[in-house]
């Protein structure tokens, strides 16, 4: 499932109907994504390059990640209004603005610390009031606001992450991309029921690996 939406498709109705075409049909996720303006978030993004199904270049050596993977792992996590999410790995913070959208309250974790303002003032902007950002070291999560409804990596994990998974509320849905070795991650849905916890791969796509530590500097 890598690739999920071809490079070309340069238009929003076109990008929509390419995830219906997955299988995208939330009205709510869908209605997220077309409130949200990339350019406000993705520094330089013309409108000719808004819907290119790729990475783009956010500073810092950092990028944000291809978008039909994002919404395929929204999509995964079913999330509801009265949720509280952990974003990990926030970047520029357009992800977080989908999930503030989406949900009651979201807790975002950026190692970068220049990434973390940057997205803070974009979600200023935006109008975004109910996510709450903290630069730190994503592998740790956010411990002294867990336990979390869904946690969510843009990032590949060598293995499960217990730290975060330990977060989970009961019911909670954590999504990330596991590295198999070969160059493609498998993209994971790990659940929590009664104290059990299940997991199932939903899609393959390429993701940067989840590096540890925070970064202060500019």
């Amino acid at each position: 499932m890598a690739g999920f939406v071809e490079p070309h498709s340069h238009h929003l109705p076109a990008f929509i109907l390419r995830l219906r075409e997955l299988g995208i049909s939330d009205v709510r996720l869908l209605k997220a994504l077309e409130h949200t303006d990339r350019r406000n978030y993705i520094p330089g993004l013309t409108k000719e390059d808004m819907w290119q199904d790729r990475d783009h270049a956010i500073g810092h050596g950092q990028s944000a990640g291809v978008l039909s993977l994002v919404m395929v792992m929204l999509n995964a996590l079913k999330l509801q209004r009265q949720d509280k999410v952990l974003d990990i790995g926030v970047g520029c913070g357009y992800q977080t603005a989908l999930l503030a959208r989406l949900c009651r309250r979201v807790y975002g974790v950026e190692r970068v610390r220049p990434l973390t303002q940057l997205a803070e003032r974009n979600l200023a902007k935006d109008g975004i009031l109910n996510a709450t950002l903290f630069s730190g070291d994503g592998h740790k999560g956010w411990l002294h606001q867990a336990p979390f409804n869904a946690i969510i990596l843009t990032a590949a994990c060598e293995t499960a992450p217990s730290l975060l998974l330990d977060q989970l509320a009961i019911g909670g849905r954590l999504i990330a991309p596991m590295d198999q070795g070969h160059g493609e991650e498998a993209i994971t849905l790990f659940t929590r029921e009664d104290g059990e916890l299940s997991s199932k791969t939903i899609g393959y796509g390429e993701f940067p690996p989840l590096v540890p530590g925070r970064v202060s500097d500019d």
